[in-house]
């Protein structure tokens, strides 16, 4: 007969065993586990003057999205100026649900150690949690083909966050753009799209010249909601059906570039009229450069050349072609060939 102190013991044994090969924890749901909050030990929150930035995006292109995406006759978002999304400074873009900002650099991003460019939010933390609004993040080599982050949502898919509440456990969101407050960034490493870039042939992680933002929704009704790569709807504030919902992109800085060297561009453009512009009437572009007169050419969507030209530092037109639609602005030096903006017609 076993004695109670020898049947103690048996069944310590048992659950150690049970749970080294996991089942113990069968019916337990499972949640992967990823960086803490900005202010924990072991985050990955990045400060807006770390040293570690290098540079800030040049050019910022938005698409506002809806003020209630259920509700879509109320309109869009519509604070902040489009501008805001460039350059390191305080000024927001609200995107709205579904809203997407598209943005450029002097130089393209690559793939170096750690992680390669910051994505910054206006969120705010509290005693119970942090108010957050998130963003799917994707990149491109030639601002045509873009390639999602493989994002993970492990929060809540019962409760709704509403539009006044926080989130609680940020450790359970990975690749989403607002996972930290202000004025801490998201770092984005590129080696995570590496295996996908071995099957997206137009994907080049040492070349990167655009990162576009998709705002999340937040919805987790599944007619509007927007599901991440791990299956889950994206829950976060909804509805924000004021003109600063959604994603409130700050700013996005670069921690790895493209190395300067003598036969780069050195030329930064800005268009100086509002696009989209009318048929039949040029497109006037402010041009910076230290390369003096260079040549430039106009190309349609399918890479026909339709016009081309020079450009000087100062105040320059770009005549318009004969048909519309998008057009891309590619300049030439000496051999060096760098897509510059995206130019639009109606």
């Amino acid at each position: 007969m076993i004695s109670r102190c020898s049947e103690h013991f048996c069944w310590i044994i048992i659950v150690l065993i049970l749970s080294v090969i996991g089942l113990v924890g069968i019916g337990l749901p499972t949640l992967a586990q990823f960086a803490p909050r900005h202010n924990a030990s072991g985050t990955t929150a990045i400060h807006r003057d770390s040293n570690i930035i290098k540079t800030w995006a040049l050019r910022c292109e938005v698409k506002r999205g809806y003020l209630d995406i259920a509700h879509k006759s109320l309109g869009l978002a519509s604070y902040g100026q489009d501008s805001a999304g460039k350059g390191n400074n305080p000024d927001i873009l609200s995107l709205g649900d579904s809203g997407v900002a598209t943005l450029m650099f002097r130089r393209p991003i690559i793939n170096g150690p750690g992680p390669d460019f910051v994505v910054f939010e206006n969120g705010f933390g509290t005693a119970g949690g942090d108010y957050l609004e998130l963003a799917f993040v994707e990149v491109s080599s030639d601002g045509i083909n873009f390639q999602r982050f493989p994002s993970y949502c492990g929060l809540d898919q019962s409760i709704q966050i509403g539009p006044y509440s926080t989130t609680i456990g940020v450790e359970r969101l990975n690749n989403f753009a607002g996972k930290y407050v202000a004025p801490y960034g998201t770092p984005f490493d590129l080696a995570d799209l590496e295996v996908l870039a071995q099957r997206n042939v137009d994907l080049n992680l040492n070349h990167i010249t655009h990162v576009r933002l998709v705002d999340a929704i937040g919805s987790i009704n599944p007619v509007y909601g927007i599901r991440a790569a791990n299956g889950n709807l994206v829950n976060d504030p909804y509805p924000t059906a004021f003109p600063s919902g959604g994603f409130d992109l700050d700013a996005i800085g670069v921690i790895h570039e493209q190395a300067i060297n003598t036969n780069e561009c050195t030329t930064y453009i800005d268009i100086v009229d509002q696009h989209p512009s009318d048929l039949g009437h040029p497109i006037r572009l402010m041009v910076k450069t230290e390369d003096g007169p260079i040549r430039y050419g106009l190309f349609d969507y399918s890479g026909r050349i339709v016009g081309q030209g020079t450009l000087i530092n100062g105040s320059n037109s770009v005549v318009s072609p004969s048909f519309s639609g998008v057009h891309w602005l590619i300049v030439d030096k000496s051999g060096c060939k760098m897509s510059v903006l995206k130019l639009l017609w109606y």
